[in-house]
């Protein structure tokens, strides 16, 4: 019955889960090393880790970075991503000043504080998400990558995402899951291997 509530246990359960299979599909003891994994933030992981979003997202944003990078993994975000970022937070200003904002930054942006954190960040997120150690990376478009993902698997991979109100996040998804595919250059490892030190796994995505 209540909505509020009922979304943010949703949130933090879905927080706890993405940081469980990451770090802990199988215990990784203190000396494991993710030395050579790149993992690939995607656009509402990010708004969490860079405190845009739900505060309560943005503490488990953040324990999962840390974890990571004393793992020694490298936090990565495609182009198009950081693109979204900027849309994101301008779609969601523009709203709230006209009186129609909805969602978790909406709920935060009547606080003059973050509001100016949050324009900021519209108009250039690139030195703050440099700041906290996340590389920007270009998808690769080479003739040789899309070997392994080509344009027409691209194309049926954005079909059988589903409807989205907005076509162009739905670009965006299919480009990153593509793009991931494509930096790994078919390189495959088994579940029961992640424990191990990964060095069969280049890249991945949260």
């Amino acid at each position: 019955k209540d909505q509020n509530l009922y979304n943010l246990i949703v949130r933090l359960a879905t927080g706890a889960l993405v940081s469980e299979v990451v770090l802990n599909f199988q215990d990784p003891g203190e000396t494991v090393s993710l030395h050579g994994l790149i993992v690939i933030l995607d656009t509402p992981f990010l708004m969490s880790a860079l405190d845009v979003s739900e505060e309560e997202s943005h503490v488990v944003a953040s324990s999962i970075c840390e974890q990571l990078r004393e793992k020694d993994a490298e936090l990565a975000v495609f182009s198009h991503s950081v693109e979204e970022l900027k849309d994101n937070l301008k779609g969601v200003i523009g709203e709230v000043d006209a009186g129609r904002g909805f969602g978790p930054t909406a709920r935060r942006l009547p606080n003059r504080t973050f509001h100016a954190y949050a324009s900021a960040l519209m108009q250039s997120p690139e030195a703050r998400i440099k700041q906290d150690s996340i590389k920007i990376i270009t998808p690769p478009k080479s003739t040789t990558s899309y070997k392994y993902f080509t344009a027409e698997d691209q194309d049926e991979l954005e079909r059988s995402i589903g409807y989205y109100y907005n076509k162009l996040s739905r670009e965006r998804d299919a480009e990153s899951i593509a793009a991931v595919v494509r930096l790994r250059m078919d390189i495959r490892s088994k579940m029961s291997k992640l424990p191990a030190p990964i060095k069969k796994l280049p890249c991945t995505i949260v």
